[in-house]
């Protein structure tokens, strides 16, 4: 059990006694009590939020951070898909959840394979043509979202295991080549693309 002790906490639950409806105060709250690990508070608060706040842009973020709790609980995943299709249908021109979504069903563990990687692959596949289509607002938060070459390597990986191994090493060669890869996903994809020439089916994700 954490011992709360956080200032800002305080500071947050004692303006919210006073201002019951103010939604960006629960947002802030939710967002304090998830970073100390207290997910149901945190979701609560979220889930007020969402469902009281005038601003799509900010319920839409709600529904993220969300899904982003019920996943660092674990076998939660129902809950986690939920959230962010609800996201989806709230702001289908944002990318994070679509992001969020292909990585949902690829790391699932309730549903069978052939099924599971093609959701990943789709909503990879979406969510890079979304990204072409709109410039967005940024969020409050940071998300695990940090960039629209995460499509490309959700697809990749997709791909490999959905059988289309020649699709999937194409896009492996051109993010290695991408200069806005982050250290891990470079790593990612050096050891994939050594796994694809060596015909091994089993990917570093």
């Amino acid at each position: 059990m954490h011992i709360i002790n956080s200032n800002k906490i305080r500071s947050l639950l004692e303006y919210f006694i006073k201002n019951p409806g103010d939604n960006l105060n629960k947002f802030w709250l939710g967002y304090e009590y998830e970073k100390i690990g207290h997910m149901s508070s945190a979701m609560g608060y979220y889930l007020s939020c969402a469902e009281n706040s005038d601003s799509d842009l900010l319920a839409y973020e709600c529904l993220i951070r969300k899904a982003i709790c019920f996943r660092s609980q674990g076998e939660r995943e129902i809950h986690v898909r939920n959230s962010l299709l609800l996201a989806v249908s709230l702001m289908p021109e944002r990318p994070e959840a679509y992001y969020l979504l292909s990585q949902a069903y690829e790391i699932s563990k309730d549903l069978r394979d052939e099924d599971k990687w093609q959701q990943a692959y789709a909503w990879a596949r979406i969510g890079e043509r979304i990204t072409k289509k709109f410039e967005v607002a940024p969020l409050l938060t940071k998300t695990p979202y940090h960039g629209d070459y995460l499509f490309s390597f959700q697809q990749a990986v997709s791909l490999w295991w959905i059988g289309r191994a020649s699709e999937s090493l194409k896009l492996f060669t051109q993010l290695k080549n991408n200069k806005e890869l982050d250290d891990r996903h470079k790593e990612c994809v050096n050891y994939n693309l050594e796994t694809l020439a060596m015909k091994q089916p089993t990917l570093n994700t």
